[in-house]
């Protein structure tokens, strides 16, 4: 009998001390599915597109994720060949050498540097080819030929400093 008042003596006396420790438990495990899940609902997910029209036909940087991208790299590969320049017009002359286009005064090529905010739902023209007055076929023949040469390796950070490639 002794004994059960015992143990019936230290279950009351610490019973405020196993609540206690119980409550911080379930504290700590909701601050941490709390984070985990702000981690998630901000992430960023950056995919290149092409955008057609009847006076232009675009490649573009989209983030269709729920949070901002920081582009910290995007490389362009032409053949298999990575292009590195930091000038825009010799960049524009590599590219000009590896695919015959019509004419440079119809192309726009931005060269993103580093450290480049991308927000949900925003686009950044990587190339722009301005097809007014052009004939379909030779529209279709540059374009073809463009992009089956063409490939994009992106490095980017979501706003917690995760890293992601998209190659």
């Amino acid at each position: 009998m002794k004994y059960i008042f015992f143990i019936w003596d230290f279950l009351a006396a610490n019973v405020a001390s196993f609540i206690a420790l119980s409550a911080l438990f379930v504290s700590v495990f909701s601050l941490y599915l709390t984070r985990r899940h702000n981690k998630l609902s901000v992430r960023p997910h950056i995919i290149v597109r092409t955008d057609h029209t009847q006076y232009s036909y675009k490649i573009e940087l989209r983030n269709n994720g729920l949070g901002p991208a920081l582009i910290k790299q995007v490389d362009w590969h032409l053949l298999s060949n990575k292009i590195v320049s930091e000038d825009p017009d010799k960049f524009r002359d590599k590219v000009f050498e590896h695919i015959p286009i019509i004419s440079d005064e119809r192309v726009l090529i931005t060269i993103i540097k580093e450290d480049v905010s991308l927000l949900p739902g925003q686009n950044i023209p990587l190339f722009e080819l301005d097809t007014t007055d052009l004939v379909v076929n030779e529209i279709n023949e540059i374009l073809n030929e463009f992009v089956r040469h063409l490939r994009f390796k992106i490095k980017y950070e979501s706003f917690y400093g995760e890293e992601f490639i998209k190659a």
